[in-house]
């Protein structure tokens, strides 16, 4: 019979102790990544599938992380921690659901931070409340905590997953222009202008090469070197659509749409 009751026992006691870390993950490294790609998509270069890896493994070792020591952890010490985690992960749920700042467009243009002190404020004040809360169920109504910790982040959770749905399908349908190699090698019987590009390469090191070694200088012999030319673009994405078509991308249209302009 002790041992039936003490496994009774560990059933609420392992769902009080993991489910605060699910919501935690699940807000921060699920349903937060994949709203936030879908609301920007058209101005991403790389499908979702590039990073999702990344937050998968990273949510998969933070949960597993704070489920272990608060499961193993004696419930008058690990309380705490619960406490800390759930009230950490109603909060991010609450900002990220219902209080998202809309910040400038990031065009370089330098971000008026006074116009975020009320936000700013109200999000101390939210995340103050929600910890203290909390805590302070855990201390001093540690019954109904027992009770509320499973019930919100289970209804939390389901709204979050519900919610993930019509975001995933979208993510399902996404569709990106992308050089093939169909046709690389075929040229036109007349003049042909081709087009080296060396993805990251340092210009030094070319410089260096051609001066060490003079049967490598030798076989550019008919090229022309531009020494001093630069990228309009940091990045490859956007390198690219601007040296086939000569056309920068400058913010004015999605990046999509930009591409879809560049390869049509």
């Amino acid at each position: 019979m002790g041992l039936i009751k003490k496994r009774k026992n560990l059933v609420p006691r392992i769902s009080i102790s993991i489910l605060p870390a699910a919501l935690l993950v699940l807000t921060v490294f699920i349903y937060g990544p994949i709203n936030l790609y879908a609301g920007n998509s058209k101005e991403l270069w790389f499908p979702f599938s590039f990073i999702a890896s990344k937050f998968i493994l990273s949510g998969v070792g933070v949960f597993l992380l704070f489920s272990i020591i608060c499961v193993s952890m004696p419930w008058e010490k690990g309380k705490w921690l619960v406490a800390l985690v759930f009230g950490i992960a109603v909060a991010l749920y609450i900002e990220g659901t219902y209080l998202p700042i809309e910040y400038i467009n990031l065009n370089g243009a330098p971000t008026e931070w006074e116009k975020y002190y009320f936000q700013m404020i109200w999000d101390a004040v939210l995340w103050t409340a929600c910890i203290l809360v909390s805590v302070a169920a855990a201390g001093f109504r540690e019954e109904l905590f027992k009770k509320a910790v499973p019930l919100v982040c289970g209804l939390l959770i389901a709204v979050q997953v519900i919610a993930l749905i019509p975001l995933l399908n979208d993510l399902g349908q996404e569709k990106r222009f992308v050089l093939t190699s169909e046709g690389k090698f075929t040229l036109s019987e007349k003049d042909n202008i081709i087009v080296l590009v060396l993805d990251c390469f340092d210009n030094r090191l070319f410089e260096m090469f051609t001066e060490e070694n003079s049967q490598f200088k030798q076989a550019f012999s008919d090229f022309t070197y531009y020494r001093n030319t630069t990228s309009g673009f940091n990045y490859t994405a956007p390198s690219i659509p601007f040296i086939l078509t000569g056309i920068p991308y400058d913010n004015s249209v999605p990046y999509s749409e930009y591409l879809r302009m560049s390869f049509r």
